[in-house]
């Protein structure tokens, strides 16, 4: 037989308490969702402000490459475009004749006025000495046609030039400082 519907025990919906604490997992749960966002946000912001960095590190090599900045150490030198950036640069005589050991800083301070550090080293070679052959330490007098970036003539007196070695891409450290 069936029991009619008439007991006061019998459960039709939820109770209070029952909705109140699916709602409190519910809103915890929404807390962490959005701190992940969030931290997910700041960690885009370091990668694209480390990107920037790096970025202007490689300009900064270039330049002294090329000899548009001179080969001098010089610090804490603040960018025209956002004066939040600032650049350093160490440069010292490498053994080798016309070679320098060159280390570009480049810094940021952010709202918060923490100082975070990203640099890049790269063996450069005298702006000054490009296109003289007895500039460099070690270098005969006599055209060596074997050695790469070296220009060889025939008979017809036309020159051709070797492609230069490459010294290889520069080395990058890990951001210093920051969070």
């Amino acid at each position: 037989m069936r029991r009619s519907s008439q007991s006061p025990r019998g459960r039709k919906a939820l109770s209070l308490l029952e909705v109140v604490l699916a709602l409190a997992i519910f809103l915890f749960s929404l807390v962490g969702i959005g701190q992940l966002v969030n931290l997910g946000s700041e960690r885009g912001e370091d990668v694209r402000l480390q990107l920037q960095a790096i970025q202007l590190c490689q300009t900064k090599l270039a330049e002294l490459d090329v000899g548009v900045i001179p080969l001098v150490p010089q610090t804490d030198v603040a960018y025209l475009d956002d004066p939040n950036w600032h650049w350093s640069v160490a440069c010292k005589r490498n053994l080798l004749g016309g070679l320098w050991d060159t280390h570009v800083t480049i810094a940021r301070l952010d709202a918060k006025g923490v100082r975070t550090e990203w640099s890049l080293s790269q063996m450069v070679l005298d702006p000054a000495l490009r296109g003289e052959r007895s500039g460099l330490a070690g270098e005969s007098n006599q055209n060596d046609s074997s050695r790469p970036g070296a220009i060889s003539s025939d008979t017809t007196g036309s020159h051709s030039q070797a492609a230069p070695a490459s010294s290889g891409p520069p080395t990058s450290s890990a951001p210093n400082g920051g969070k």
